[in-house]
């Protein structure tokens, strides 16, 4: 029912993945894909608004992906578009990024799907060849040191794209960008190695990338990273780290929203080409409550491990140590997951002898929001990353006497068998101020 270019692009893909059957010539969502058209060949988000260069990136992957199940229709919008995009990032070059320009590393790697397609006449001519090659071979063939630095999804991207230039069929549009085969092999084989070293193995099957993005956007995902780095892997013959991220993309999608992420598809399109073990892996889901008095809770955890500490002018707080009314602490709780969770809720009671010095909730840098209560803070958060992560917050004491609380918890809300939790290892004893006795 949507009139939207991307909605209909998605549309378009999962009833290709669903029937296995071509486009056909009279498709209404073809048609009303065709509509989001505008005369220089881009595609716009909805039919009438201005052509985006992101928008027909993601026409032009998507079309990539199900090509042999293009209708003659939508393979006749393929070259217009690549136009589009020539004109776009070679000569228009005061569009600023924010305002949806690609990245050159995205250009280079959209371009390189179709080699049979030539550069347009118009940036042929007025093009500094010169300057253009330079920056191309800096991007794609640095000398020295590499410009994007640890950068996952790009390096992905990058190596694709190298992989592409180097097959037979595109030594035109290799020659086009100055790009030497010789060099250009040399290149793959570095970043190659380097992708490599980047995949950690977690122990059960699965391989994935932390960190593989920098930021999320349309075309940016932790998803689609994974999907492109799965691609490449297959294609350079890493079938024991592909199969691996085949098998993380299955398990992550049990505490992952991502049917609203373009790169759903493209998850479901890889892992359907998966070896017939890793499709057959199956998670049993079992979990149990109860209810006990405080002293008899032990720690526990599934996917996450909590510890702890407390300090008072850089000292740690021993057990037993007693405090005094007025006395700044600082907690620390060190939060261990073994992979991103979604929807993720940390609960941080305390002693009611205890206060926050910051009483104001709201968000909480890097990635959380935090809600100060009574009794204790929460820390929510969206994405929770992988392995180690500390909060603090300064805490007040605020009475004497001798105190006991709840343990930490931490779960992901959608999915809560991912949990843990341990009891409260301090039992706080607080003096008067005035008090001079241990």
């Amino acid at each position: 029912r949507s009139d939207n270019c991307l909605d209909l692009c998605k549309e378009l893909f999962a009833r290709v993945l669903l029937t296995g059957e071509a486009v056909g010539q009279s498709d209404k969502t073809a048609h009303k894909l065709l509509s989001c058209r505008n005369p220089d060949g881009g595609f716009a988000w909805f039919a009438g608004m201005d052509s985006s260069q992101a928008m027909t990136a993601l026409v032009l992957e998507v079309f990539f992906a199900f090509r042999d199940s293009l209708s003659p229709e939508l393979e006749a919008a393929i070259e217009p578009c690549l136009r589009y995009l020539d004109r776009q990032f070679l000569l228009e070059k005061h569009i600023s990024t924010w305002r949806g320009r690609l990245s050159l590393g995205q250009y280079l790697y959209v371009r390189s799907m179709y080699p049979e397609v030539a550069f347009d006449s118009e940036c042929s001519k007025t093009l500094d060849k010169k300057e253009w090659k330079q920056m191309v071979e800096d991007y794609l063939l640095p000398r020295s040191e590499d410009i994007l630095q640890g950068r996952i999804l790009e390096k992905a991207r990058r190596l694709l794209t190298l992989s592409r230039l180097g097959e037979l069929s595109s030594r035109r549009l290799a020659s086009e960008l100055g790009v030497s085969q010789s060099r250009l092999e040399k290149a793959e084989r570095r970043d190659l190695e380097s992708l490599v070293q980047y995949a950690v193995y977690n122990g059960q099957g699965e391989y994935y990338y932390p960190n593989a993005i920098v930021q999320r956007a349309l075309l940016e995902s932790e998803l689609y990273a994974h999907c492109l780095l799965c691609d490449l892997l297959d294609r350079k013959g890493r079938k024991d780290i592909s199969e691996g991220i085949r098998m993380h993309l299955m398990l992550q999608k049990e505490t992952q929203h991502w049917e609203d992420d373009f790169a759903c598809l493209l998850a479901l399109q890889t892992i359907s080409k998966a070896e017939k073990k890793t499709l057959e892996r199956k998670v049993a889901i079992l979990s149990a409550r109860d209810t006990l008095p405080l002293g008899e809770v032990k720690a526990y955890g599934n996917g996450f491990r909590l510890e702890c500490a407390y300090y008072k002018e850089g000292k740690r707080i021993e057990k037993g140590e007693a405090l005094k009314v007025g006395d700044r602490i600082r907690a620390e709780y060190h939060i261990y997951s073994d992979r991103s969770r979604s929807f993720v809720r940390f609960t941080a009671p305390r002693s009611s002898c205890l206060e926050c010095v910051d009483g104001k909730s709201g968000f909480c840098y890097p990635y959380s929001y935090r809600e100060v209560k009574a009794d204790r803070t929460e820390y929510w958060a969206e994405l929770w990353p992988e392995h180690n992560t500390v909060l603090t917050e300064e805490l007040l004491v605020v009475r004497a006497g001798k105190f006991s609380s709840e343990g930490l918890a931490i779960e992901s809300v959608y999915a809560p068998h991912y949990r843990a939790g341990i009891p409260s290892e301090y039992q706080m004893i607080s003096m008067p101020s005035d008090t001079t006795q241990p």
